[in-house]
């Protein structure tokens, strides 16, 4: 009868581990789906920031002649 209730303990802890693994997993999806999207938003961010001082530069270049 010991038996059975060890193994009954044992399946419920094995039970909530999955499903705290599962949690986890969610957790990290959206994580990793964040850096990705702040990743494109850097990308779009230093683009705009070199046309710009592309831009600026051509500017005074044609000031200084």
């Amino acid at each position: 009868m010991n038996n059975i209730n060890d193994h009954t303990a044992l399946q419920l802890f094995i039970s909530l581990l999955g499903v705290l693994n599962y949690e986890e997993n969610l957790k990290q999806t959206s994580n990793d789906d964040l850096l990705e999207e702040l990743k494109t938003q850097d990308k779009v961010y230093l683009n705009r920031i070199i046309e710009q001082n592309e831009l600026i530069i051509k500017m005074l270049k044609e000031v200084s002649r």
